[in-house]
């Protein structure tokens, strides 16, 4: 990695300090730069007698002037010309030189040599062709929003907005609304509620989830859609790991000593405490985490055991020919989940 380059002036403190008999360990650190750059100042004022960047003749040019006029004037003549072909013609004049030397060569004077074209007509077809059968062969796929699909669930947050919106209508039925203005009054006044009040709308939205995951169990995607995983909400809950136990018992001590942290600070804050404990001090967390695995593996085996439906396939697939009762719906499933994991606790 290049550094920046030092200030004359900078340089100028360097051989003033070699001039007092410093050594060049004790300037490099006391000025903090390598001792390589200080040797280099230093010998660079012995030959020279000076610290300023002396001008330099650079390397030189692969592409000779008289070369260049040529080139320029054939590509004036022939603008279509390609970078091999102009590479040919400076081989005839006898300098080799890559074909991205004349680009860049001519990049710097506002000319570009056009590139060869590297894909034939025969592949652009066979590629025209590949696409059209791919596309006839999912002609049938309807593209966009299956009408069949269940609406989706609707938050709290959601229904306490809609409600808004209707207190609004009624209130002033003609005037226009701006939906930043008035999204951001909702949520002011969604802050200032007491969960008493938000407790409505809570409802609400624990009905409407019921709902939709009775709906998605008995819906079926159409073909080249992916059906999107139903979560059973009976299911065991994945264990928490070390640092997420560890997280729970000092969250609280870390808001609070200060009270105006956001989420990420808080969690960045925890993450140092974490990383800063010794393997010692992590035991505890660390045999909680296994203890909650283990009880997660235990669970988790009794609950694919119940006879659960999967969740890939549709609901009456899936149900068993055993049964005498076949008017058995997902409810009564659940009741009598809820049963067994009482049992089991």
């Amino acid at each position: 990695m290049r550094r920046k380059e030092l200030s004359e002036e900078f340089r100028d403190k360097v051989v003033d300090r070699h001039r007092l008999g410093e050594g060049y360990k004790k300037i490099s650190h006391t000025l903090s730069i390598p001792l390589g750059t200080v040797r280099s100042i230093i010998k660079k004022w012995k030959v020279y007698g000076t610290t300023e960047t002396l001008p330099r003749s650079g390397r030189p040019s692969k592409i000779s002037s008289w070369a260049k006029r040529i080139l320029a004037l054939e590509l004036t003549m022939r603008p279509t010309a390609s970078l091999k072909e102009l590479q040919s013609s400076m081989a005839e004049m006898g300098e080799n030189v890559h074909e991205s030397t004349i680009a860049r060569s001519f990049a710097n004077c506002s000319r570009y040599g056009r590139s060869e074209r590297r894909r034939t007509l025969q592949k652009a077809n066979s590629d025209l062709q590949s696409r059209a059968e791919f596309a006839e062969k999912h002609l049938d796929i309807e593209m966009g929003k299956d009408p069949r699909k269940p609406r989706g669930k609707m938050s709290s947050y959601a229904y306490f907005v809609q409600t808004c919106r209707e207190e609004h209508k009624k209130k002033h039925p003609e005037a226009s609304v701006n939906f930043s203005e008035f999204s951001k009054k909702c949520s002011e006044r969604w802050k200032t509620m007491s969960a008493k009040e938000k407790g409505k709308f809570e409802d609400l939205a624990k009905l409407d989830k019921v709902r939709y995951e009775r709906e998605m169990r008995s819906y079926i995607p159409p073909k080249g859609e992916k059906k999107k995983r139903f979560k059973d909400p009976n299911a065991p809950k994945r264990p928490s790991s070390a640092f997420f136990i560890f997280c729970a018992d000092f969250r609280p001590q870390v808001k609070g000593e200060t009270p105006g942290l956001s989420i990420g600070d808080v969690a960045k804050k925890l993450g140092e405490k974490w990383n800063n404990l010794t393997a010692e001090d992590k035991v505890p967390y660390e045999k909680k985490a296994s203890k909650l695995k283990e009880k997660y593996e235990k669970d988790i085996t009794a609950y694919r055991n119940k006879g659960k439906v999967p969740v890939s396939m549709p609901a009456k697939a899936a149900a068993p020919a055993k049964d005498d009762d076949d008017d058995d719906d997902d409810d009564d499933d659940e009741d009598d989940d809820d049963d067994d994991d009482e049992d089991d606790e």
